[in-house]
């Protein structure tokens, strides 16, 4: 029983380590093809298929998550989570 937890446990790692290189190159990679900040974190979000509620949870809602995606607000709980989410540093993804 312990050790099909632990095997859990290591391919969830692997997992998140895999997806969250996987993050980075596509970051890295729309942006220098010059695309804008707001976009790649949109394509982001969509290509690791998570929805805005499941980033804002109980700490903020949904609109505040969308918000903050599309540039139109500044919440820092938002940006925290969404950076936590994707694996990406909050700095990289709002500034150019």
């Amino acid at each position: 029983m312990f050790s099909k937890i632990f095997q859990t446990i290591k391919l969830n790692k692997s997992f998140q380590e895999k997806t969250k290189s996987r993050n980075h190159a596509a970051f890295y990679g729309l942006k220098n093809l010059g695309f804008p900040l707001r976009k790649i974190r949109k394509t982001l979000i969509v290509l690791n298929n998570i929805k805005y509620s499941e980033i804002a949870g109980d700490e903020t809602s949904v609109a505040s998550i969308s918000n903050t995606v599309n540039g139109i607000r500044a919440s820092k709980t938002a940006k925290t989570l969404i950076a936590e989410k994707l694996g990406i540093e909050q700095t990289e993804l709002w500034t150019q």
